[in-house]
């Protein structure tokens, strides 16, 4: 589930540049059912639950039993820094530990958009 605010410019990094890359439209396509939400038009139609402030905000649900499969993660991402939290997520859902961080991986940006998938 993706969180978003109409004119976050995070949310717009993310839609614009991010889920625009081939392998990361892919890889969701592949991995998840992608629901994404306005914070503020769409209040009446996303669970309670999802609280979000700041957009963009990811929550990972397992389909099974909707428990959070990982932290939600808040903010834009570079796409190599995305790929690798989109893996984590499905390494937990496979019930797989993955050691991915790097020191280069721990630049996370300050822009984020709405997610399209096609």
């Amino acid at each position: 589930i993706m969180m978003s605010i109409q004119g976050c410019p995070n949310c717009a990094y993310m839609k614009d540049i991010v889920f625009e890359r081939e392998n990361i439209l892919n890889y969701l396509n592949e991995n998840f059912v992608v629901l994404i939400f306005d914070i503020n038009r769409d209040k009446h139609i996303y669970p309670k639950r999802f609280k979000a402030l700041h957009g963009p905000t990811f929550f990972f649900l397992d389909p099974k039993d909707e428990h959070e499969l990982r932290e939600k993660k808040v903010g834009g991402w570079r796409p190599f820094k995305f790929i690798k939290v989109l893996e984590e997520v499905r390494a937990a859902y496979d019930g797989v530990e993955l050691n991915t961080t790097t020191k280069s991986d721990e630049s996370n940006i300050t822009t984020s958009s709405l997610i399209r998938i096609q």
